[in-house]
């Protein structure tokens, strides 16, 4: 989880006068500072229950002053003191004793470094105070009084701070420290800042400048260019930065402004969101980050409230008290009571855990008493991992899922408790196979049912066997291996790859197969994977993202945060408070159409489409089926798609993306089911689809229509189809369509042909050779009467010519419905048009049947015969005469 946003807010009491809040780093508690009390509250309750109270005496206050700051020492040891220079230290565990120290100095800001509490002044001065709340020594740093503001010490020796406007950084290595040496500040050249927050695992110092600008500057030995987080318009160029803070591991900045306005910078993606807080947190006076409940306390004088920040696992938004569905903008858990606050969360299949570090929740209805470091599912089984605190030792512990005989009945067993070798920092699953890692140690855990048994052998690397007793009465029981290695080198991280591989992130950025590669990508600065049945890992470089899944990688614009297995999710830019949108990247379809010619790839990436995303997945292989043409992988597609039914809705959603060259490609494919497919399209793409699919199966489509058989998909309109097939001189097509839905063609063609003649009957044949001649007329013609028969005779030739072509490899499935196309023709009197039929089937005999009756038609054939005397049709034409 690398994304932190505020999401929801609460008040915590009515707790008047709170100017300083601090939450202690080392223990479960936070402080809050009035003028006069300090307050120790514990955060393991959402209430936040008052632990111990101290106020000092009105004397005191009168002699020294209220108080203006709080700094926590250690887990036990808190410092306050007032703006003047004096310092009271208390140990929690004994509020009746408190020590004091006056320097006499204004003080402007305050952090522990080497065991001491370093106070800083107005006048270009830091002291040290030991422990006891003894001056230690001080150290002047400028020649002129210069002011040292906003301080954090980041071990073992980077102070980071603001000096009159400028950001700096002050070395105070323990060396010099315990020589009392004074330090030797280096400024950065930036000026007119005003706030600083240095992430040492990041390498990055974030300036805030009084123009509203956030800029990040890489402090580590490599040289790289600032980063410009956050650039205010004019109109918000004064709203000044209040607070700023790294959270989520430093893989987030937080920046809150003087207007309520919350700016977010995350490292992984290199993005940038802005939200508005509740319009009541622009009173207030002080706020206090706690880091592990990932709330914000803030203070106006009246009342204590907190701002709870979400991270993001999966499609969930999570924080210390609440998991919010993201699809359904559904709150899915809220129990503050038995597990607060949220530490761990896992979801698969519709059930989800969460945890705090004490009680794991399953589904908001089992609740486990457990000391949680971490937990997970894989396959049907949920595991936790836990710490006994007493033996320091970690376990594995491992439940069968038990659905019950009524709706929403569910029960776990335990299954198994195995002792695990090392802390689980990060766990990666896929299907039945989980891989944990922790620095340089990786374990492969494989889940197993077997028959039933006595004991079940846990295997280790070192070959040795652990029996451990299984109380089960099913008739099963389970097998768990776990291989463990060290490796030569720290990972943050390990993934699945495929079968038999792993991929690791290492520390250095380095993405890489084990164990001998290859190297998928290097700087990398953030991965995380898609543990829901498709190997996605997510490598984020820069404000670019690498997606890898087996052997292939891909990079997409932004950062996503979540995936669903084909949208990458990324978080806009301005976001509504209480709520989270989210733009997508479509990412399943390029994998789909990558692996075509790899079936075992496909095949999980298809089935879990299928699976999961049910009502996504024809459109996810429409997508992929148009990709798919540019690497000429589209036979390999379409043969990896098994049902005829979601290959045929996948294509109808694909022609809607294709351009024309990939339809008229398409349309030539015999592994789609055509039938299932035109009824569905409209318009101008049913008819290119009808005209062009393979002759056969056009056959079978038109079949399909018959209203003798029953089938689900049937032409809208149909009619309309063979009337156009007649315009555009697709005659065989349109006839054999009509005929299986008992539609007259030929009456048809002949009201057609009748349209187009003219009071001349010379007319030029038209463009579609759609002129008609009433055969059966016996009025003499004259020799130019003829030549225009013979030309169109001619266009009739090239027409039907064409039709045959169109026909491909099908002759004798042609044949059979020309030869029947030319005596229909021949009934309704359209002979010299049949003719040209009989003359492209090459059926002599046809023809001298229609000569034999038509005197008229047997000079415009031998006017043709002349004229064309190399004409493939003049051979069929004399033959036939020699039968007259």
């Amino acid at each position: 989880m690398s994304l932190l946003i505020p999401f929801s807010q609460q008040k915590l009491d009515d707790t008047p006068d709170i100017i300083a809040i601090a939450s202690n780093e080392y223990s479960p508690h936070i402080a809050f500072l009035s003028r006069s009390t300090i307050s120790i509250r514990d955060i393991r309750s959402i209430s936040c229950p008052v632990l111990e109270s101290y106020t000092r005496s009105d004397e005191s206050l009168r002699q020294f002053g209220h108080n203006f700051w709080i700094q926590w020492f250690n887990s036990k040891i808190i410092f306050f003191g007032t703006s003047s220079g004096t310092i009271f230290m208390l140990n929690i565990d004994d509020f009746t004793s408190i020590k004091e120290l006056c320097i006499s100095k204004v003080i402007l800001s305050t952090f522990v470094c080497h065991n001491n509490l370093a106070v800083t002044t107005t006048s270009s001065q830091i002291y040290f105070i030991n422990s006891e709340c003894q001056l230690n020594y001080f150290v002047t740093l400028f020649q002129k009084p210069m002011g040292i503001r906003h301080c954090s010490f980041h071990q073992p020796s980077t102070l980071s701070c603001i000096v009159d406007g400028q950001p700096y950084f002050i070395s105070i290595d323990k060396d010099s420290f315990d020589k009392k040496y004074s330090p030797l500040p280096k400024a950065i050249p930036i000026t007119n800042s005003d706030l600083v927050s240095l992430s040492m695992n990041k390498s990055l110092l974030a300036v805030s400048k009084n123009d509203g600008e956030i800029i990040l500057i890489n402090v580590s030995p490599k040289k790289f260019p600032p980063i410009v987080a956050y650039r205010s318009d004019e109109e918000n160029k004064k709203d000044k930065t209040v607070s700023m803070f790294w959270g989520m591991n430093e893989n987030c900045l937080v920046v809150l402004k003087e207007s309520g306005r919350a700016i977010i910078w995350c490292y992984a993606g290199f993005s940038t969101h802005e939200i508005n807080l509740p319009e009541e947190i622009k009173s207030s006076i002080c706020m206090g980050y706690e880091s592990r409940t990932h709330n914000l306390y803030w203070s106006d004088l009246q009342s204590i409230f907190f701002v709870s920040f979400a991270s993001v696992f999966s499609h969930f938004a999570i924080t210390s008290s609440k998991v919010v569905d993201l699809y359904s903008n559904k709150e899915l858990m809220c129990d503050t009571y038995k597990v607060y606050p949220i530490v761990f969360f896992a979801e698969k299949d519709g059930h989800f855990a969460a945890a705090s570090l004490t009680c794991a929740s399953f589904d908001s209805k089992i609740f486990i008493d457990i000391d949680v470091i971490n937990l997970a599912f894989v396959d049907n089984w949920f595991v936790i991992f836990s710490i006994d605190k007493q033996s320091l030792k970690y376990f594995m512990n491992v439940f069968d899922i038990i659905n019950g005989d009524k709706e929403d009945e569910i029960s776990l067993k335990l299954m198994q408790k195995v002792e695990f070798p090392f802390y689980p920092l990060h766990i990666s699953v896929f299907q039945e196979t989980m891989y944990v890692s922790r620095e340089n140690i990786l374990s492969l855990i494989k889940f197993k049912k077997t028959t039933k048994q006595n004991s079940i052998d846990i295997k280790q690397e070192n070959n040795e066997t652990q029996n451990q007793d299984v109380k089960n009465e099913s008739e099963w029981s389970l097998e768990i291996e776990i291989n463990s290695q060290e490796l030569g080198f720290r990972i943050e991280a390990a993934f699945f790859a495929e079968t038999g591989k792993v991929i690791s992130y290492t520390q250095s950025g380095d993405v890489i197969v084990l164990p001998d590669g290859p190297l998928i990508a290097k700087n990398v600065d953030y991965a995380w994977s898609f543990n829901s049945g498709i190997p996605f890992i997510f490598m984020h470089t820069g404000n670019t993202t690498l997606v890898s899944c087996f052997s292939m990688t891909i990079r997409i614009e932004g950062g996503p945060v979540f995936t669903d297995g084909n949208h990458a999710y990324i978080l806009k830019r301005k976001q509504t408070f209480g709520s989270l949108e989210f733009e997508s990247r479509s990412i399943g379809h390029v994998f789909l159409s990558y692996f075509a010619d790899n079936s075992n790839y496909f095949d999980v990436l298809n089935n879990f489409y299928l699976t999961n995303l049910p009502k996504q997945s024809p459109k996810i292989l429409g997508n992929a089926l148009v990709r798919a043409f540019s690497s000429e992988k589209e036979t390999a597609f379409l043969s990896r798609i098994a049902k005829e039914n979601i290959r045929a809705v996948a294509v109808i959603y694909a022609l809607s993306k294709m351009t024309i060259d990939m339809k008229i490609s398409m349309f030539k494919h015999r592994d789609v089911s055509w039938w299932l497919v035109v009824p569905l399209l409209k318009g101008g793409l049913r008819y290119s689809c009808l005209i062009s699919i393979p002759f056969d199966l056009y056959v079978k489509v038109c079949e399909f229509q018959n209203p003798n058989i029953t089938f689900k998909y049937k032409f809208d309109n149909p009619s309309e189809f063979v009337n156009k097939t007649i315009e555009e001189s697709d005659f065989l097509r349109g006839f054999i369509l009509a005929i299986n839905i008992d539609i007259d063609f030929c009456n048809l063609l002949q009201s057609h042909f009748s349209k187009q003649i003219t009071n001349n009957e010379t007319n030029e044949i038209s463009k579609k050779g759609s002129d008609h001649v009433k055969d059966d007329e016996n009025e003499d013609k004259s020799n130019g009467g003829i030549k225009i028969e013979v030309a169109k005779l001619t266009e009739y030739l090239n027409i039907f010519e064409k039709e045959k072509k169109k026909c491909g490899d099908f002759e004798s499935l042609f044949l059979q419905f020309a030869k029947f196309f030319g005596s229909s023709l021949q009934v309704y009197g359209m002979s010299l048009f049949a003719l040209a039929v009989f003359a492209v089937v090459g059926d002599p005999m046809k023809i001298a049947g229609i000569l034999i009756v038509d005197e008229q038609i047997s000079k415009i054939v031998k006017e043709f015969i002349q004229s064309n005397p190399n004409s493939p049709y003049s051979g069929v034409f004399e033959e036939a005469l020699k039968n007259v």
